[in-house]
């Protein structure tokens, strides 16, 4: 497998901007799909009311929360496949995993039911391609846009870099569905590994 391009070359935006740029491009994909790489095993998700009952550690409320966006979700994938695209995710996940992770799982499993195509990958199918340093995470839209969004050292969104150049896109999304076509559906991974978990710490992260 080729290595994609460390970084991207192209426009910084902040938090907002980023926003603002990629949610209609999101909505006029026509081609190639929506496919998104995630490689930090943390993040930081204040205004995700699940998420913010997780850090405070009300385990039982946070899932309680995923359930209750059940309606929103199938509303979101309706609108997805009524526009003629597809969303898929590479998730890398180191074991044992972070209590972010945990959570995370819980929240992409319940998305893959309603329509979003998650298949988790290990470390060691990224390790040839990290001996420069972690991967960033990627999200490309159709065959409009590529961002590399950017975190600080908490996992916090800091913004993107924008690239509208097609080797970028066509680089990384090679990438993407290779990983993808190795890796393993989210649905079976939270069934083998993290269903019966105990409810995770916080603290911990």
């Amino acid at each position: 497998m080729k290595n994609p391009p460390r970084e991207l070359l192209g426009e910084r935006l902040s938090p907002e901007e980023y926003l603002r740029d990629f949610d209609p491009r999101f909505w006029r994909i026509t081609e190639n799909d929506f496919w998104k790489f995630e490689r930090r095993q943390s993040f930081q998700e204040q205004g995700n009311s699940s998420w913010d009952a997780f850090a405070r550690g009300d385990w039982s409320e946070s899932l309680k929360l995923l359930e209750d966006r059940t309606e929103n979700l199938k509303s979101y994938f309706r609108r997805v496949t009524e526009q003629g695209f597809t969303t898929y995710r590479v998730r890398v996940v180191e074991e044992p995993l972070t209590p972010y992770m945990q959570w995370l799982i819980h929240s992409q499993r319940q998305r893959s039911e309603y329509g979003g195509h998650v298949r988790i990958v290990g470390v060691d199918e990224v390790a040839p391609f990290e001996s420069d340093g972690t991967l960033p995470e990627i999200v490309t839209v159709g065959s409009e846009a590529i961002y590399q969004v950017l975190y600080d050292a908490d996992g916090v969104l800091e913004g993107a870099i924008r690239s509208d150049a097609p080797e970028d896109l066509a680089s990384w999304r090679d990438f993407m569905m290779r990983l993808y076509a190795t890796g393993e559906d989210i649905a079976d991974y939270f069934e083998r590994v993290v269903e019966t978990l105990p409810p995770p710490d916080p603290g911990e992260e």
